[in-house]
């Protein structure tokens, strides 16, 4: 399942309510292996700290190399970091912006007067009067090659679109709970074309994702003084345009409401036509390219699998791990390629045909990679890794590094390195590598200590 299709379900979950949503909860916690991507950020913080983050890495890395490591290789070393996400890019003070990557020169101001937004339908007058005080005033875009994203501001009828977390439907689920926007709240969606394509809904929220969902006090209270919402819109307009192209764009106003008693068959309370908008695909069908696949590389050595808990016995368990053979296995890739936004790949790691699919799925938990540039260690280079639903025994995972194409092209080598993480203590107790021990336990708490171990000798090779 792709991210976007991912957040269209997480969407489609805030329009149920009450013993409908308490049932869709329960029914995706049985199969969630089958209906979820697993997704694992190296780094949570805000926007500010992860740059700084960089820089403090970058500044550690530059210490520990300069001595050995020839100037060129050492910038590079220095510039590897998560691929910039380019959603987040336009949402992001350009002040605060990750600098020296392609994306900055794609980037397009929209200039005032170069579009019109007019009302193009409504459910009745008390509605085109609700539309005509609403302003869309759009700042950015940015053409990726596939995607067309937007930024903006929706000023007007603020507090009918947000609402502070205290007044969200809490809805108690066996997960904990859940909170579920009210029927009388409003939701901007939008239908969009570009290249001659049919229009197309995008199926979720046109605001910033940080607005999308409940806020707490002080921040609702905010953006109702502030009297607009920022506008952020990721728009799959699809691959391969070329030159000035010319954006169809209605964005659709629903109540709550509607959409949980119609879904995608309610029809809009009101619409706003966007008219005269361009953009220039230029660059961003440019920046794609597909890269030649290394040939897979066998996997050496053991693994130590986690494999949970078992005989709970008030607050004791049976912890353990269960050491396996890698001999069979391959590592992979299964695309590579360079956008804007950096370096993107997914990997496939196909385990021994001996290993059972809970095996399989476990050690797929305890996986991470890292990079080797010229041969030296860079570290991670991204923040999330994707992963997708284990079938038999294939592990496959997405993930995207910071390197631009000029960085590429200065490198002699680029390698991926597999890491996993053994569970070596759990409460406190060492856990042997191949059996179990009676730990302290509560039910739904992890308390793991690991350690990280690198497959050094058997490197995956990203450039020819």
């Amino acid at each position: 399942m792709k991210e976007r299709e991912y957040y269209h379900d997480v969407l489609q979950q805030t329009l149920l309510s009450g013993d409908a949503l308490r049932q869709r909860l329960r029914a995706d916690a049985l199969d969630a292996e089958k209906a979820l991507p697993r997704q694992r950020r190296g780094r949570c913080r805000p926007r500010i700290a992860r740059l700084a983050g960089y820089a403090a890495a970058a500044l550690v890395l530059c210490f520990g190399t300069a001595m050995s490591i020839p100037t060129a290789r050492a910038a590079i070393l220095q510039a590897l970091h998560p691929a910039v996400d380019t959603g987040e890019y336009l949402s992001t003070p350009a002040q605060e912006r990750v600098e020296g990557t392609a994306i900055e020169e794609a980037v397009e101001p929209i200039e005032a007067g170069s579009y019109t937004v007019v009302v193009a339908q409504a459910a009745d007058d008390g509605w085109r009067a609700w539309a005509e005080r609403l302003t869309l005033t759009l700042g950015e875009l940015l053409y990726d090659g596939e995607t067309l994203h937007l930024s903006g501001t929706l000023a007007g009828n603020t507090a009918d679109f947000i609402r502070p977390e205290s007044e969200y439907l809490r809805v108690e689920a066996d997960e904990g709970a859940v909170l579920a926007p009210l029927d009388d709240m409003i939701v901007g969606d939008c239908s969009f074309s570009a290249g001659g394509a049919p229009a197309k809904r995008l199926g979720l929220s046109i605001l910033d994702a940080e607005y999308a969902v409940a806020l707490d006090q002080t921040d609702y209270d905010g953006a109702v003084a502030a009297g607009s919402l920022p506008v952020l819109m990721s728009l799959p307009v699809g691959s391969g345009l070329t030159g000035e192209q010319t954006l169809s764009l209605e964005i659709l106003f629903f109540d709550m409401r509607s959409l949980r008693q119609s879904g995608e068959e309610a029809a809009p309370l009101a619409t706003l036509r966007v008219e005269g908008l361009t953009f220039d695909a230029t660059a961003g069908s440019a920046a794609v390219r597909a890269l030649p696949l290394p040939a897979p590389v066998a996997m050496t050595g053991s693994a130590v699998v986690f494999m949970g808990a078992e005989q709970v016995e008030g607050d004791t368990a049976l912890v353990g791990n269960e050491l396996l053979p890698l001999e069979g296995a391959t590592l992979s890739l299964i695309s590579l390629r360079q956008t804007l936004a950096g370096l993107e790949m997914e990997v496939c790691l196909r385990l021994p045909a001996g290993w059972t699919h809970e095996q399989c799925v476990r050690f797929s938990r305890q996986v991470d990679a890292e990079f080797l540039l010229d041969g030296e260690n860079a570290g991670q280079g991204y923040d999330r890794i994707t992963f997708s639903p284990v079938e038999g025994n294939e592990v496959r995972f997405a993930l995207a590094i910071g390197l631009t194409a000029q960085e590429l092209d200065a490198l002699h080598s680029l390698d991926l390195l597999l890491v996993y993480r053994e569970a070596c203590a759990y409460g406190g107790v060492e856990l042997p590598q191949n059996g179990w021990a009676r730990v302290p336990y509560r039910d739904g708490s992890v308390d793991a200590a690991y350690e990280a171990h690198r497959f050094a000798d058997c490197p995956l090779s990203l450039l020819g």
